[in-house]
């Protein structure tokens, strides 16, 4: 049989090296230095033709018969057009880069010696597209229907006109070289009790191909629900298959968790099936899968369950079948998982679900079908850190807001949540989705978050929505933008943790909406792009430090009360003084600020401006302050604006303990009771 010459991975054989050694001579004479001599090297590779995207390992041997310290270069000499491989180092005497172009690699080694006399050696390293490699076989064996019970070996040319099935414990080897020809129709099946061990090599790979060079033609291999460790696809290329009814790979396993199959599969091409390259069952082990070439599909690289995403290598390619991505039908990620980059994104066609540590790493995209969600688990959390080069992308098929659901962490509180230079778009949709990225929360069933350097926009809702119980250890240069309601959607107590490097403009309601509920900790509330829409009720119940140039509008019959246990500090200047207003600039439409029996002498407002207020029963001003002789409230007020009010600007009761000069350092302007008013 012919051998079949292949890109390959490149081996260093050890007993070369060693040879190589004892060939070196004692080195030629320094022509520049006498009694001196040019170090002996040789680069010692084996294999110089490789695949495209293969790994390529260099090993160089330098020996100076003077005894000298040497150093040591690698250099490329030339590389194909485009290729912009780079050497992993270039001072040791081992060295590798990865063949990106097909072409030609001229890899220098050099040794200088003290006196800096040069030894040098080249190496010439050729990269092949794997696609070249085909069927030589002039004649065949026909195997016209055959049930494996005992283990049996296959060497050479076969056609295979009726199927192929394994059972009985039995093993089918085939050799390296071989190649089986299907008939239309034909499938070669690995039973439950059956085990398919085909390993090729670089230079002779196993070819499954079809009678006709038409995708579909015969039906492919289908691993049925065989559980056994022995499976093993190397150097194959299975071709033109996906044919049939329930086939939806070249390679189709069946298995399930109670019914698993075991396969490991490297080095190998599926291409030109009529459906996916490949098919795994929800309940597939792979024990390897590397630099697998998946291409020219008429749908998808593969088709797989998110449990399986972990097993899939950064090596194999996914380029050029019909559809560019790799099908995830959903499914729950159970234990700790690792997502590589993949040369295409991933395409989401069900709900995932996360109930164990998910690491994506950078650069990774992921498109989502209709109405489907990613969801973080009690159980689980999400890692998902890409560069600034490299982000992660979430995105939907369509270019429509909400066309998904979006990423929801549902109380889940790891402290391993982690987004970083992330970009969430056209999510949203779905009852109970109020953002692209939606928490769910509770003071007694906490979620924790770190979210910076990330995007989130188009949404159908918020770009964020964080319920009351919502842990932000970071919050930091988030920007939403071009989402149908507000940038984010959260409670009082998250306020704090927004950080005023993030950017909130461009939605189309121009606002931070916080929902209102209760400051318990001592809080610094800094300035945002967008002023914050204030929904429901504020209670200030520890001490609440607002920056200057903040605004926030308030809804209607809505307050702001420091109680007895808060105090708020509120100073703005004179160019950037602090708004409280109304949502509609009607008198009253909004009750104002309250401070309820506060005697904190940290109580202090400058430079603010609060108007529209005094609605609601029982207040009486824009500022009210609740005090009585035996619990007074102190509060002092200076450089600011109480106007358009439904009553007075400010109200006193007795016992309210305030600075002496609070009429003439403040601003009263269309209160419709007057400036001041005390009991």
């Amino acid at each position: 049989m012919k051998n079949i010459i292949n890109i390959s991975s490149l081996r260093i054989i050890f007993a070369t090296t060693a040879l190589s050694l004892l060939m070196i001579g004692c080195g030629s004479e320094d022509p520049e230095n006498d009694g001196n001599h040019i170090p002996d090297v040789n680069i010692v590779q084996n294999n110089k033709t490789v695949n495209v995207g293969t790994k390529v390992n260099l090993t160089a041997v330098a020996v100076d018969v003077d005894g000298d310290t040497l150093k040591h270069k690698w250099t490329f000499t030339s590389r194909p057009t485009g290729s912009s491989a780079t050497l992993t180092t270039n001072t040791k005497k081992s060295t590798s880069f990865t063949a990106d172009k097909a072409g030609k690699y001229v890899v220098k080694f050099s040794a200088k010696d003290t006196v800096d006399a040069e030894g040098k050696d080249t190496v010439t390293i050729t990269a092949k597209d794997a696609g070249l490699i085909s069927n030589t076989c002039t004649g065949y064996t026909e195997i016209a229907g055959k049930t494996y019970t005992t283990d049996t070996t296959l060497d050479g040319c076969f056609k295979v006109t009726r199927d192929i099935n394994i059972n009985n414990n039995a093993l089918l080897t085939i050799k390296p070289g071989s190649t089986l020809v299907f008939a239309e129709g034909v499938d070669l099946e690995v039973g439950e009790k059956g085990s398919l061990k085909a390993i090729g090599t670089a230079a002779q790979p196993i070819i499954f191909t079809a009678e006709q060079k038409t995708a579909g033609y015969w039906e492919g291999i289908n691993f049925y629900y065989s559980n056994n460790v022995k499976n093993e696809l190397a150097h194959v290329i299975v071709e033109y298959a996906g044919g049939g009814n329930g086939w939806y790979g070249n390679i189709h396993v069946n298995a399930s968790e109670s019914s698993p199959t075991r396969l490991k599969i490297r080095d190998s091409i599926l291409r030109h099936g009529l459906k996916n390259g490949f098919h795994f069952d929800n309940g597939t082990i792979l024990s390897e899968f590397k630099n697998v070439t998946s291409t020219k599909n008429a749908l998808h690289a593969g088709n797989i369950a998110a449990s399986n995403l972990n097993d899939i290598d950064f090596t194999s390619k996914f380029t050029g079948n019909t559809k560019n991505s790799l099908r995830v039908y959903g499914g729950t990620v159970k234990k700790d998982s690792v997502w590589n980059k993949l040369t295409v994104p991933v395409f989401v066609s069900s709900d995932l679900n996360i109930n164990a540590f998910l690491t994506i790493k950078a650069g990774n995209t992921f498109i989502f079908d209709s109405a489907i969600d990613l969801e973080v688990g009690q159980t689980g959390a999400l890692k998902a850190v890409g560069t600034a080069k490299e982000p992660i992308l979430f995105t939907a098929d369509q270019k429509t807001a909400g066309y998904w659901e979006g990423i929801n962490f549902y109380y889940s509180n790891n402290v391993k949540n982690e987004l970083t230079h992330v970009i969430v778009e056209y999510a949203g949709g779905g009852n109970g989705w109020y953002g692209n990225i939606h928490v769910n929360a509770s003071e007694s069933s906490p979620t924790r978050l770190k979210i910076r350097d990330s995007i989130l926009r188009h949404g159908l809702k918020n770009g964020f929505h964080f319920d009351n119980g919502t842990i932000l250890s970071e919050f930091k240069n988030v920007t939403s933008t071009k989402n149908a309601l507000h940038a984010g959607n959260i409670a009082a107590s998250n306020l704090n943790d927004i950080d005023d490097t993030s950017n909130f403009t461009g939605n189309t309601k121009n606002s931070l909406r916080v929902y209102g509920g209760t400051v318990k900790k001592d809080s610094v509330w800094n300035k945002l792009t967008v002023p914050a829409f204030v929904s429901s009720d504020l209670d200030i119940n520890a001490f609440l430090t607002i920056k200057a140039g903040s605004t926030f509008i308030f809804a209607n019959a809505i307050d702001l009360e420091v109680g007895q246990t808060g105090a708020l500090k509120a100073v703005g200047t004179a160019k950037e003084p602090i708004l409280f207003t109304a949502d509609q600039k009607t008198a009253g439409y909004w009750e104002g600020i309250n401070f309820y029996y506060s005697n904190n002498i940290k109580n202090e407002l400058e430079y603010i401006t609060v108007e529209y207020a005094g609605g609601g029963n029982g207040w009486n001003g824009n500022i009210h302050v609740n005090a009585s002789k035996s619990s007074p409230t102190r509060l002092t007020i200076k450089n600011s604006t109480l106007s358009n009010g439904t009553k007075y600007g400010i109200w006193l009761d007795d016992g309210s303990i305030v600075n002496n000069d609070i009429k003439t350092a403040n601003t009263f302007t269309n209160n419709t009771k007057g400036d001041i008013g005390s009991n």
